[in-house]
């Protein structure tokens, strides 16, 4: 399964913009909100939460990954859950137990990627369980089709064309039935793209073959080996470099946010950024990774013998650039003055309203 993009949902992401803060109509109590309602809303919902990240960081274990099944329908050559040992999985009564106790307290969980496994093999629990948590994200290969859930984020492993995502996969036929079972553009659905030596020479004619199918776009991470072994599928730090620098060079001249990994996330992926930022993993230090019996990981999602210093999951590099300084500046700049400038043609509208009247 291919590493886990974008985890985590922090106060002041695109889920919490003060451009939607305006947007909202309805109060929680099914009112209209008045003026003030909204003024405090976005007070207390974004200024104070942002300025608190700014000064502590990412609040300790506010996001979660969760193997909510250790079976899968694929057996893939670049799978870190089946080269660990594999415990067994609690029943769906033992799970709803477990979310009842994250969501609540001070440090509750806010943002839960499920995983597995093939996490929609219990689609029915993570119904159930997904309602606990402010944020969701499903990170699937795609062979079920996805349910309507338009209250989540869908991540869908594709790695390479159809003859190296086969291959890779170990089985015949099921890119097109991905493609068809994904093609869902009321839905959130973005494609999750895993590096390796098998598919790093194809990414463009990919990025191109799917550019008609009804998903937002691509999230890029690399193939992590396990532990003191030589492993075939990492392509190795100077090919990674130089598939970075394309990446760079394709979002910023052809595809902008169709490829959804930022350049900053990217630049830190780089062989002279990495061991910065995964020695210091903002993820193994405030987040939490469980295992199909609930038990606590001692590293992250991917397990306990993921190989730290070659890591490509996304996921640290993400965290790292969310809580830049100078990146937490930038954002609340730029959100503050769309904000007011909101506010002005409001007032504007209002008055001008008024006025023909």
């Amino acid at each position: 399964m291919a590493e886990l993009d974008q985890t985590v949902c922090q106060p002041g992401s695109a889920s919490e913009t003060p451009e939607e803060d305006l947007s909202v109509k309805w109060g929680r109590d099914g009112r209209v909100q008045t003026v003030d309602e909204k003024k405090f809303s976005f007070w207390k919902d974004y200024v104070f939460p942002k300025a608190f990240f700014f000064t502590v960081g990412f609040p300790k274990d506010s996001f979660a990954s969760v193997d909510i099944t250790n079976r899968c329908n694929l057996r893939c050559k670049h799978c870190y859950f089946y080269e660990q040992d594999v415990p067994e999985e609690m029943t769906d009564e033992a799970w709803i137990q477990r979310f009842e106790a994250m969501s609540k307290g001070i440090n509750r969980v806010r943002s839960v990627t499920w995983i597995g496994g093939e996490p929609l093999l219990r689609k029915d629990l993570i119904e159930i369980g997904k309602k606990y948590f402010p944020y969701n994200l499903i990170v699937t290969n795609g062979l079920i089709p996805l349910p309507d859930w338009r209250d989540a984020l869908f991540h869908v492993s594709i790695d390479g064309d159809e003859v190296a995502h086969e291959k890779q996969r170990n089985q015949k036929g099921i890119y097109k039935q991905i493609m068809k079972n994904v093609d869902r553009p009321e839905l959130d659905v973005s494609i999750a793209y895993c590096v390796s030596s098998l598919n790093q020479h194809c990414i463009e004619k990919v990025l191109e073959e799917w550019r008609g199918v009804g998903v937002k776009g691509f999230l890029f991470s690399f193939y992590t080996p396990i532990e003191s072994i030589h492993d075939p599928l990492f392509p190795g730090w100077e090919a990674r470099d130089r598939i970075i620098d394309r990446l760079i060079e394709l979002k910023e001249t052809k595809y902008g946010d169709y490829i959804h990994t930022e350049s900053r996330v990217l630049e830190l992926m780089k062989s002279a950024n990495s061991k910065k930022v995964t020695d210091n993993c903002i993820f193994m230090t405030k987040g939490m990774a469980l295992d199909p019996v609930g038990k606590r990981k001692a590293k992250c999602m991917m397990g306990d013998k993921a190989d730290c210093d070659r890591c490509g999951c996304v996921v640290p590099f993400y965290l790292h650039w969310r809580s830049e300084k100078s990146h937490i500046v930038r954002e609340v700049y730029d959100d503050l003055t769309h904000f007011f400038s909101s506010r002005a043609r409001h007032l504007w509208d209002l008055s001008s309203n008024t006025q023909s009247k």
